[in-house]
């Protein structure tokens, strides 16, 4: 639609453009040949009459278009002054005279009145058809960017679930806390060297004392320059400059060492709070480290997992939500060690014909968390996975079945 409003503009542009030019040759010729008049003359008509005439063209439209929004205007208002008296059918007597009356407001005679009112009731009916349609558009459109937003959010889920699958044995536990370690430890040697930094140059400052000036090399340089008198003049005026910077030094070396000490306190209070959180950090970590782990054998861990599967939904964005329960049929064990049977599957929906339509993954609980009595298919947990599908669903079918494959399972010494 847009374009073809574009192109016909473009055209619109093109012809006046041509009849521009063509109403401007005419006239030079015109005026040359018929009228005889010089070149000067001549080009200044055809200027005028070149401009002159496609605008007056362009003009009658525009009139003419003032000219109907206004008379629109007038019966739109004539027949709201109707509606707002109660008239609601002009074959009624009643009404009728209503009409009649308010029309002579608008200078309309008994006839005139009623096709006015007959005319207006059709262009309001006509507005509010238009109305309704941009509505209905506009509705459309904010359903369809509440559709995106909703497909957006579950496409955001089904990718946070995808990135607790990637981290697989103890790094399922610990690797989130020791990316955590580490910052605190950049920090730490950060926030060190910070504090090192300011008391050196503290101690550089005292050492140094103020900028001050040679006044015996200034006193000669301008001696030799100006003469004896001039020489003894900047020595004795360097002299005073030097001993006002070092009283004023003086008088402001409590305040630097106030600012110092502050800027120390602070540094020294982030180390502390820093060693702290390291301190926290590695009594989560260091227990998990040790622990054996043993992924050899997907398939029958997989055998080893009771999955119920409830009926799926369709959700707003045309994904599906179903709920997942999960238990371990029998106690886990590494080489006679009890261990904890944990991971995550990939979880598909399937049509009629065995097709997998949509996908995605459930993670057993624990992610980040490294109390092992709480990680794991352990005890029975239920949760609702979200599948999501290229092609968004409307409804349900009762052909659909969910399946369940093994993703990354392994055992973890409790």
């Amino acid at each position: 639609m847009k374009s073809s409003e574009n192109a016909l503009t473009a055209i619109g542009c093109i012809g006046l453009m041509a009849l521009v030019g063509v109403a401007t040759y005419a006239t030079m010729e015109l005026s040359r040949n018929v009228f005889d008049l010089d070149l000067g003359t001549s080009a200044v008509l055809s200027f005028v009459f070149g401009l002159g005439v496609p605008a007056a063209l362009l003009f009658v439209p525009l009139s003419i278009s003032e000219s109907k929004d206004r008379h629109n205007k007038e019966l739109g208002d004539f027949y709201t002054a109707c509606w707002d008296r109660g008239v609601r059918n002009p074959a009624q007597q009643w009404d009728k005279e209503i009409i009649e009356l308010i029309g002579k407001e608008y200078g309309y005679n008994a006839s005139g009145a009623l096709q006015a009112f007959k005319k207006g009731q059709k262009l309001r009916e006509k507005q509010k058809a238009k109305a309704e349609k941009k509505q209905k558009a506009a509705d459309e459109e904010a359903q369809r960017k509440a559709k995106l937003e909703k497909s957006r959010a579950e496409t955001s889920e089904l990718s946070k679930e995808t990135d607790i699958a990637s981290h697989t044995g103890k790094d399922k536990y610990i690797a989130a806390l020791k990316q955590q370690l580490d910052e605190a430890r950049s920090s730490l040697i950060g926030i060190r060297d910070y504090a090192e930094s300011i008391k050196n140059n503290y101690v550089q400052s005292e050492l140094h004392g103020p900028s001050k000036t040679d006044w015996a090399i200034a006193g000669g340089a301008a001696s030799a320059i100006a003469g004896p008198g001039a020489g003894a003049a900047v020595a004795v005026n360097a002299q005073a400059e030097n001993a006002r910077r070092q009283a004023e030094w003086d008088k402001n070396w409590q305040h630097r060492v106030k600012g110092s000490v502050a800027i120390q306190r602070a540094a020294w209070a982030r180390e502390a709070e820093l060693e702290s959180q390291i301190e926290q950090l590695h009594k989560r970590i260091d227990p998990i480290e040790p622990k054996l782990v043993d992924d050899r054998d997907p398939q029958s861990l997989f055998a080893n997992i009771d999955i119920q599967f409830g009926k799926p939904q369709i959700t707003e964005a045309g994904n599906v939500r179903v709920s997942i329960t999960t238990q371990i049929k029998e106690e886990c064990a590494i080489a006679g060690i009890p261990a904890i049977l944990d991971g995550s599957l990939n979880v598909f929906l399937i049509n009629e014909n065995g097709t997998k339509i949509a996908s995605g993954i459930y993670n057993a609980p624990g992610y980040n968390c490294t109390n092992l009595s709480k990680v794991g298919f352990q005890k029975t947990d239920s949760k609702v996975v979200m599948l999501v599908s290229p092609a968004k669903f409307e409804e349900t079918n009762c052909g659909w079945t969910v399946k369940a494959e093994p993703r990354s399972l392994w055992l973890i010494e409790k």
